[in-house]
């Protein structure tokens, strides 16, 4: 896997990963997490260019606020910027489409949720804000 931090001519920063993964900003360690995401597939051959800010067409048409009030209330999870990359081929247009679309699955929807819900409180008890 081929990872560089760039800046773009439009002056925008983004991680260009390959397979869908993006780098993080270093840990305590000093070493680079590797998030894998199940949005572009493990056979994306296409390196995504993950947008970390608001494209300035989103301010433009006002999408700034649609993104904001979607993701309100999991501000933890860094959402935004999965709203903000532009997708590019089909596969990674079909992929979130293919995904929403089994999340309305109540038998799938529910073992996320419990997962979700487990790890919001393991990352509250790593920060002592669990009650």
């Amino acid at each position: 896997m081929q990872t560089a931090s760039t800046e773009f001519g439009d002056g925008s920063n983004a991680e260009v990963c390959n397979r869908g993964t993006v780098a993080t900003p270093p840990t305590d360690s000093g070493k680079k997490a590797v998030f894998s995401s199940i949005l572009f597939g493990p056979n994306s051959r296409e390196p995504v260019k993950i947008m970390v800010e608001v494209p300035p067409i989103f301010r433009d048409l006002n999408l700034d606020r649609i993104v904001t009030a979607i993701i309100g209330g999991k501000e933890e999870y860094d959402l935004a910027p999965f709203f903000y990359t532009r997708l590019r081929t089909q596969e990674q247009i079909r992929r979130p489409r293919e995904i929403t679309r089994d999340l309305q699955n109540v038998t799938l929807v529910n073992p996320v949720k419990s997962f979700s819900d487990r790890m919001r409180l393991v990352h509250a008890l790593k920060k002592g804000q669990a009650t």
